[in-house]
């Protein structure tokens, strides 16, 4: 009888756990942008350096801030600089489109700019929720020193310039489990590595 009744809570512990990580990011998306640009890194300068950012995000967090105009709010972010490497995002960052240009830029309503573009027709009517491009055009990079952008490498700050531009996302990909998921993950195969004990 107990080891039934660990049966079902073991069950029932693996179904709040799919539950959780269901709404924990119900809709993932990534965008990805691309560039080239010179500035420093924690000091230490870099000159006309590809760079490819990358973010993750969660399309159920989807804010509108005008007409034609979506943001979403990162859950993560990154950037990968030729000669520098990959730096992780301190300082919250999201992406914006508005009419038929999108932007990376500082976290919430009013976060500033900081690469504006690709600028391209075919991202007219886009809405941050599908899978899009790669869309390319002109970018420009800017507003990278008030308040300063902080990455797991310091102090990253890119220089105003234009730049040829990339965007592309991409809808559904696999998200990461947020802390308690795992646990509840963790308890259940435990109490079904302990009711199968218990029937030997």
């Amino acid at each position: 009888m107990k080891s039934r009744a660990l049966s079902i809570l073991s069950k029932l512990v693996v179904l709040v756990a799919a539950v959780v990580s269901g709404t924990v990011f119900a809709g993932p998306i990534q965008f990805i942008y691309t560039g080239t640009g010179s500035g420093t890194s924690n000091g230490n300068a870099f000159s006309n350096a590809a760079f490819t950012i990358t973010e993750t995000a969660d399309t159920s967090l989807r804010q509108a801030c005008g007409a034609g105009c979506f943001f979403i709010d990162d859950k993560t972010a990154s950037i990968n600089i030729a000669g520098v490497g990959s730096l992780t995002f301190v300082t919250g960052t999201r992406t914006l489109i508005s009419g038929s240009e999108v932007f990376f830029a500082r976290a919430s309503f009013t976060g500033s700019d900081l690469f504006d573009g690709p600028a391209n027709a075919a991202l007219s009517g886009y809405d941050l929720l599908t899978s899009i491009g790669p869309i390319t055009g002109s970018g420009s990079l800017a507003q990278w020193t008030s308040p300063s952008v902080v990455t797991s490498g310091g102090v990253l700050i890119f220089t105003n310039g234009i730049s040829d531009a990339s965007f592309r996302a991409i809808a559904g990909i696999a998200s990461v489990p947020e802390p308690q998921t795992w646990f509840l993950l963790g308890a259940g195969a435990l109490g079904f590595g302990l009711a199968r004990r218990k029937r030997t």
